[in-house]
């Protein structure tokens, strides 16, 4: 089992703001660029060492191709590689940090990307009204992260626990106030 492993090259595109610059760019094709960066590190192509990419994304909707991010990327990379994509919310790009860092330690893996993709500007609103048809009624669409809970959790983030409510209950089942805004969400 190996003890350390290094970060040989690390990169990142600018942070944009919601609905700002970035927002009309595909992720992709952004963590495609960023990706070349980190691959080229001091003008060295090391592309070839890779053994497995692992991509941290929450939201495949908010992209154009929808599905299985991290073959998308690979692909788009000319990496035909094993890839993993990892879904666990905000924490997905630490997940997937965490994952080759296990396979790197065991010996699995020589060398692995690591890479983290978002859009929050270009996640979608939905419906399922329309799958039978509408007549003569408003469609009521919904933002995909109030579907996936983000909103409860922000809100049992912003509004904390006593020590008596840590004790009693579990975090996620427990409904919060936001003491900024006062209601349920913040």
């Amino acid at each position: 089992m190996v003890d350390q492993c290094v970060m040989v090259s690390t990169k990142r595109s600018p942070v944009g703001k919601y609905l700002g610059a970035l927002s009309e760019l595909e992720p992709l094709d952004l963590a495609v660029q960023v990706a070349k960066a980190a691959l080229t590190p001091a003008g060295k192509s090391i592309g070839k060492e890779i053994d497995q990419i692992f991509v941290g994304n929450c939201i495949p909707s908010a992209f154009e191709t929808g599905s299985v991010v991290g073959r998308q990327i690979g692909l788009k990379l000319g990496l035909d590689v094993f890839t993993t994509t990892i879904d666990t919310a905000c924490c997905s790009p630490l997940t997937a940090l965490r994952l080759a860092v296990w396979g790197l330690r065991l010996g699995e893996l020589e060398a692995a990307l690591i890479i983290g993709v978002e859009s929050m500007s270009r996640v979608p609103h939905f419906t399922k009204e329309l799958r039978t048809g509408v007549q003569l009624r408003e469609v009521r669409l919904t933002y995909e992260l109030r579907r996936r809970g983000g909103g409860q959790w922000m809100a049992a983030i912003c509004g904390g626990l006593t020590q008596g409510e840590k004790r009693n209950r579990p975090l996620l089942y427990r409904h919060y106030r936001c003491p900024k805004t006062g209601n349920d969400r913040c």
